[in-house]
């Protein structure tokens, strides 16, 4: 639904690739056979910190806790 939301919002042409769950699509994130997936971020984040990919925006209250506890770990001079 929510690349559903953002295409409708955005007006962009995109044509939908389905998955069986996000361990199948980062694959093919990595190796630029798509260009963007959706996804929850669990299992995004480990990705997201290892370099891998790179998250453009999150959607959720959780994400905005994670967020801000890693804005404390930078002041305090560690990683997440």
């Amino acid at each position: 639904m929510s690349a559903e939301l953002f295409k409708a919002m955005t007006k962009c042409d995109m044509v939908h690739v389905p998955y069986r769950g996000s361990a199948l699509a980062f694959p093919d994130i990595i190796s630029n056979k798509v260009q963007l997936i959706f996804d929850n971020l669990p299992s995004a984040l480990e990705q997201a910190r290892g370099g891998s990919v790179r998250a453009l925006a999150v959607t959720s209250a959780a994400a905005l806790a994670v967020r801000a506890r890693h804005s404390r770990h930078r002041r305090d001079g560690a990683g997440i």
